[in-house]
C-alpha cells in the first residue's frame, strides 16, 4: 500500500528518500528515522492534488486532512483570503512529507508537513488570525506551550477524535496529526541547535 501511495504522489520522479539521514536536505535532521515510512519533497501546491485521492482509502488521518483540504477554498473564501495571493508567497516552494509508522495503530499513518517559511512569523499570524472565524464554525482551537513553542491544536466538532496540531519553529511552519510526533520534532530542532 505504501508503495502505491508513493507512486500516486509521483515522488520516485522527484525526491523520495528511503534514509532520511542520508539525505542532504534541511528538513531530512528533524525527522524521527527509525519511524519514518515516507520522506518526500514535493512542490508545496501539489501537496493536495497528491494526497487527496488516498486519503479515502488510508482513512484515519489521512480521510481528516483530505476533508480539512477539501473545505480550504470555503474557509479561506470566508476570511476574504486567496491560496495564490495570500497563502502560496509565504512558504518557499519545497514541502516536505513525512509518514510515520504508527505501532499501536496499524491502520493509522501520523504524518508531518514541513513548510519553509519564506514570510515573517508575524505575517503568518495575521493570516492565521484572518482564519480564525472560519476554524472556529468546525473546530474546536487550543494553544499549548512546549518547550517555549506554541503548539495550536484543530481538533475538529464533526470527527471528534481527529486533531490535527501546527506551530512555528525556526524557519518552519510544521503541521502534524500526532502531537506526538510534533513535540519529537521540536525536540530534534531543540536540541540539534545545541
Amino acid at each position: 500500500m505504501v508503495f502505491l501511495l508513493l507512486a500516486n504522489l509521483g515522488v520516485f520522479s522527484y525526491y523520495f528518500i528511503l534514509d532520511p539521514a542520508a539525505a542532504d536536505l534541511p528538513y531530512a535532521k528533524y525527522v524521527d528515522h527509525n519511524q519514518t515510512l515516507v520522506f518526500a519533497v514535493l512542490e508545496k501546491d501539489q501537496l493536495y492534488d497528491k494526497i487527496k485521492p488516498w486519503s479515502a482509502i488510508l482513512g484515519g488521518n489521512f480521510s481528516f486532512f483530505g476533508w480539512f483540504i477539501g473545505q480550504a477554498d470555503d474557509y479561506l473564501k470566508q476570511a476574504n483570503l486567496d491560496y495564490e495571493r495570500d497563502i502560496s508567497p509565504l512558504f518557499r516552494k519545497k514541502a516536505a512529507l513525512v509518514i510515520y509508522q504508527n505501532q499501536e495503530n496499524p491502520n493509522s499513518f501520523p504524518l508531518i508537513i514541513f513548510l519553509e517559511k519564506k514570510a515573517a512569523s508575524a505575517q503568518i499570524n495575521r493570516v492565521l488570525k484572518q482564519l480564525e472565524d472560519p476554524f472556529k464554525k468546525e473546530f474546536y482551537q487550543a494553544d499549548e506551550l512546549y518547550r517555549q513553542n506554541n503548539i495550536v491544536s484543530l481538533k475538529s466538532i464533526k470527527y471528534n477524535s481527529l486533531i490535527y496540531y501546527y506551530t512555528q519553529i525556526k524557519n518552519y511552519f510544521i503541521i502534524s496529526s500526532s502531537k506526538e510526533h510534533l513535540q519529537n520534532t521540536i525536540d530534534l530542532m531543540i536540541d540539534s541547535a545545541i
